[in-house]
C-alpha cells in the first residue's frame, strides 16, 4: 500500500517510469521538479528531488529515445555496450573520477539499469548529489579555468587500460594482448565509420578514403577519456578554482587522441595555449595528422557537437 501511495504521488510521477522494485529509493523524497532538457536528443529526463536534509539530482533514462540518438548508438558499436541497460553499474564510474581527477564530482546514492519485466520497459536511472553553481559557457570560460580543466584531463589521461570500452567492463584477468585490443579498435572503428555513415551525408568515397587510413593510426594503449566533453558539462560551485563536473555517462577506456582531436574544437587559440602548458607537465603532444583526419570525421558523424556542415567541420582550425 506505501508502495501505491508513492507512485500515486503527483509530484513523483517519474515513478510510473521505474520499476517497482526501486521505489523505495524514493520513500522519503517529498517532491520532485522536472528539468527541461539542453538538447533535443538528451538521453534523460532530469529532475531535482527534495529530501528532508537536502536535494539530489535525478537522471532517468529513455529507451525510446536513446535508440534515436545516434551518439549512443555509435557508442554502442564502437565500445560494446548500452547505456539504458548498463546504468546499474556505474558506481565503479564514478568511484574511479573521484579519485583520478582534481575536479568536484557528484556522489552517486543510487543507479538501476533499464529493465523489461511483467511485460512493460522500465527506465534506467542515475540518482546523484545536487551541486549548485553556475554553469560554464564558452563566452565566459576564463583561462583559469582552462588550466584546471587541462589538469584534469591529463590526469584522466595518465589511467591506462590495454582494453577499450566501457569504464566498469574492464578486467583485469583477461589475457588478451594489447596489441589484439588496438587491432579490434581499429576493426571497430571501421565498421562504425560505415554504419554511421548509412545516410550518406559525407560523400562514400571519403569515408572509404578515411578508412584507409585507420591502419596508419598510432597506437599507445587506452586511456580514460569523456566522449561528450562540452564545457556545459562543467559547474563552477566558487571560486575559479572550484570546478565540479557533472555528467560521467560517456566515460570510456579510447585513445587519448580522439579526446584531444575534440578538444580542438573547444578551445580558442589562446585557451589551446593555456591548455598545452599545463598538459604538457604531464604527456607529451601526440602527433594528430592522421588521428585529426579520422577522427573530426567519427565526431562529426556522432553530432558531438551538432555541426551540419561536414567541411566547415573539417576545415576548423588546428590546435594541437
Amino acid at each position: 500500500m506505501e508502495e501505491i501511495a508513492i507512485v500515486k504521488n503527483k509530484h513523483l510521477s517519474f515513478l510510473s517510469k521505474l520499476s517497482p522494485e526501486e521505489w523505495c529509493v524514493f520513500r522519503a523524497c517529498i517532491s520532485a521538479d522536472c528539468i527541461p532538457v539542453p538538447f533535443e536528443d538528451s538521453t534523460h529526463q532530469l529532475w531535482v528531488c527534495r529530501f528532508p536534509f537536502e536535494q539530489r539530482f535525478l537522471k532517468v533514462c529513455s529507451v525510446s529515445r536513446n535508440e534515436g540518438t545516434i551518439f549512443w548508438q555509435a557508442v554502442s558499436k564502437l565500445f560494446g555496450f548500452e547505456l539504458e541497460s548498463s546504468l546499474g553499474q556505474y558506481e565503479k564510474v564514478y568511484q574511479t573520477v573521484a579519485v583520478c581527477s582534481p575536479l568536484v564530482t557528484p556522489k552517486l546514492w543510487h543507479s538501476a539499469s533499464c529493465i523489461e519485466e511483467g511485460g512493460r520497459n522500465f527506465s534506467g536511472f542515475l540518482l546523484t548529489e545536487y551541486l549548485e553553481g553556475q554553469v560554464l559557457t564558452s563566452e565566459q570560460l576564463t583561462l583559469k579555468q582552462v588550466s584546471h580543466i587541462a589538469e584534469h584531463v591529463a590526469l584522466l589521461h595518465q589511467q591506462t587500460s590495454r582494453f577499450f570500452g566501457a569504464l566498469f567492463e574492464e578486467s583485469e584477468t583477461s589475457p588478451t594482448l594489447l596489441n589484439q585490443n588496438e587491432v579490434a579498435w581499429k576493426q571497430n572503428l571501421k565498421q562504425t565509420l560505415r554504419m554511421l555513415n548509412k545516410d550518406r551525408s559525407i560523400p562514400v568515397e571519403i569515408i572509404e578514403k578515411t578508412i584507409g587510413f585507420v591502419d596508419a593510426l598510432e597506437m599507445n594503449g587506452f586511456q580514460l577519456i569523456m566522449l561528450d566533453l562540452r564545457w556545459d558539462q562543467f559547474l563552477q560551485i566558487g571560486g575559479e578554482k572550484n570546478l565540479a563536473l557533472l555528467d560521467l555517462d560517456a566515460m570510456v577506456w579510447a585513445p587519448r587522441t580522439l579526446e584531444l582531436v575534440m578538444l580542438e574544437y573547444l578551445l580558442t587559440p589562446e585557451q589551446a595555449e593555456v591548455f598545452t602548458a599545463v598538459y604538457t607537465q604531464y604527456h607529451a603532444l601526440p602527433d594528430l595528422n592522421i588521428e585529426r583526419l579520422v577522427y573530426r570525421v567519427l565526431l562529426f558523424q556522432m553530432n558531438v557537437l551538432g555541426e551540419t556542415n561536414f567541411n566547415r567541420w573539417m576545415a576548423h582550425p588546428v590546435c594541437f
